[in-house]
């Protein structure tokens, strides 16, 4: 593909066209600002259970006003003719690697220091738990006979019904935690995500180098943007699946850009493994815009291929999960959660936009922004501004970044856990790349704002990344000293009370249950189970006095006596149960 072009244009009308973007990114980011702030008090948003509302008043809205204002910075008028020596290692194949490898060594290291080596969220405990089982060599575990029967209690949150619970597996799509499971038979799984993020700065890299081959800045500019996303870097510290989406859209889109048959070929594979991650509908959401752009140009035998190619992938994919759930000899309960049509799930999930729908969208939105590079926002707005009416490429990568918010605001508006916005991360690569076009527009026609960048960019990875870090820590700490109190307990088994906020994400066990303490739910669980779970080893209750870690950090109050919780324990005495005390 040839290199963008730039039309003439004077460089007093640059500039003003540069401040009327940065204005109008201001105002739409301020309209996100106060619909997030205000919602709640026009009384159709909940703070909690909605972790979004959360997320906002305690770690973006600290962030928030920064991003919002840094178009005021006196520091955009210099132009390329003011040299700064430090952005030329970063146009080199030998800076590429350097950035490669020291993203990998924050990312692991960070999974560490940062994340202390947990899996906080449901999500990046199924990685980990399908990872298990493909390592075994099994497409799922088989549960006991007595399991099957407290199968609820050991938590199915996220798991696909196989008959009445003969088995168990993730409901997510398996190539996440194939690639867990792959890198864990040579070093530790906990490196695929860094693994991961530094082969998507690669496949940036080379597109913008093949983008823009005689403005060695601009690739620069691409690594700059996509090591100071703190979105990139906290994700690659986790199991997330996110990570994967990003690095592998981006390698498609390398392939794509090359434009011959064996790299078209790739990007099927690339796109199979994609579709295959978790869920099946980033990938061709991402990928749609392009085919889009191959029918624009009549390129009809390379359609006609990728369309064949994805109808197949997609009717494979969808039907993994049936055929999964198929090897069940007994019914699914009737009662039984996540249906294992993907069909199924999309018409349940699917609902018309409401006005929570439409806040939660705004604080993701916000999200995203706030925890990306400072100039990132600035430079992509300015590059859709100036690209869109003449270079095709880039209203597909604006289009291709743009439709997964009003096809998420349908489907599933409250993104629950998730480090930035996860449901954009896949496209991070094009946003970059649209900050890009914004980038050389600017450099082409004398206007390049390298002190803007050098002052950002000191921000970001001094301030907003470890500031971001230092925040995930917070929250992730308590959730990992409660599991690590529960890990250390003498008990068999430990009851735990899951009316503390996400305290139901303690609740995690090995597939074949070889982990000691079992965790089990107590709202799962009733008097009458006791007996039968007493005779197979000593109880533990954690009970929300023992949760109070999780308690504090979500402010919640003292929370009384549970009478359920109370019932258990009293039907625990009276069978003469080995009761523990929780530490």
């Amino acid at each position: 593909m040839d290199a963008p072009g730039h039309e003439p244009v004077s460089f007093a009308d640059l500039q003003a066209k540069f401040r009327n973007t940065q204005l109008w990114v201001f105002v739409m980011a301020s309209a996100c600002f106060a619909i997030a702030a205000l919602a709640p008090f026009l009384g159709f948003a909940r703070i909690y259970p909605d972790l979004s509302g959360f997320f906002f008043a305690r770690q973006d809205l600290l962030f928030a006003p920064f991003f919002i204002l840094v178009r005021r910075l006196p520091v955009w008028e210099n132009t390329a003719s003011d040299k700064i020596d430090w952005i030329k290692p970063l146009a080199t194949k030998r800076g590429l690697w350097l950035v490669a490898v020291c993203l990998i060594g924050i990312c692991w290291l960070g999974h560490h220091f940062v994340y202390l080596d947990y899996n906080l969220a449901r999500d990046e405990q199924m990685a980990d738990f399908d990872a298990t089982v493909f390592a075994h060599g099994r497409l799922f575990w088989p549960l006991p006979k007595f399991w099957q029967i407290h199968a609820p209690a050991l938590n199915q949150t996220f798991i696909l019904p196989i008959g009445n619970h003969e088995a168990w597996i993730s409901d997510y799509l398996p190539i996440n935690s194939l690639m867990r499971s792959a890198v864990g038979t040579l070093a530790s799984p906990t490196l695929t995500a860094p693994i991961l993020v530094a082969i998507g700065a690669v496949s940036l890299w080379r597109i913008v180098k093949r983008l823009w081959p005689t403005s060695p800045s601009t690739w620069a500019v691409a690594l700059i943007l996509y090591a100071g996303s703190a979105q990139i870097i906290i994700n690659g510290m986790t199991a997330y699946a996110m990570s994967g989406h990003l690095a592998l859209d981006l390698v498609w889109l390398d392939l794509f850009l090359l434009n011959r048959r064996w790299s078209h070929l790739g990007a099927v594979i690339i796109g199979f493994l994609a579709t295959g991650l978790h869920q099946p509908l980033f990938h061709p959401l991402f990928v749609l815009p392009f085919l889009g752009l191959l029918c624009s140009q009549r390129r009809w035998p390379t359609l006609a291929f990728y369309s064949a190619a994805y109808a197949l992938i997609a009717a494979f994919w969808f039907a993994w999960p049936v055929w999964i759930s198929s090897h069940g000899l007994e019914h699914i309960p009737p009662q039984t959660e996540g249906a294992p049509n993907y069909l199924l799930r999309a018409v349940q999930a699917f609902h018309p936009p409401s006005a929570e729908a439409i806040w939660l969208t705004a604080l993701n939105l916000l999200r995203f922004v706030t925890w990306q590079h400072l100039l990132l926002l600035p430079l992509l707005a300015f590059g859709i501004r100036t690209a869109w009416g003449r270079d095709q490429f880039a209203r597909v990568l604006a289009i291709s970044f743009v439709l997964p918010i009003p096809v998420i605001l349908i489907l599933l508006p409250y993104q629950g856990h998730g480090w930035g916005y996860r449901y954009l991360h896949g496209v991070l690569g094009n946003a970059c790349l649209l900050a890009c076009y914004g980038w050389a527009t600017l450099e082409a026609q004398g206007l390049s704002p390298r002190r803007a960048l050098a002052w950002t960019s000191a921000a970001t990875f001094l301030i907003v990344v470890p500031v971001r870090a230092l925040l995930v820590h917070q929250m992730v700490a308590p959730h990992a000293a409660v599991s690590g109190a529960i890990d250390k307990s003498t008990a068999g088994f430990v009851i735990v009370d899951n009316r503390v906020p996400f305290s139901s994400d303690l609740v995690f066990n090995q597939p074949d249950l070889s982990n000691r303490p079992i965790r089990l739910l107590a709202s799962e669980l009733s008097a009458s189970d006791m007996p039968d779970i007493c005779a197979r080893g000593s109880i533990a209750f954690f009970s929300a006095s023992a949760l109070k870690p999780i308690a504090d950090f979500f402010g919640e109050p003292r929370y009384p006596t549970w009478p359920h919780a109370l019932g258990l324990e009293r039907a625990a005495q009276r069978a003469r149960c080995d009761i523990v005390s929780a530490r």
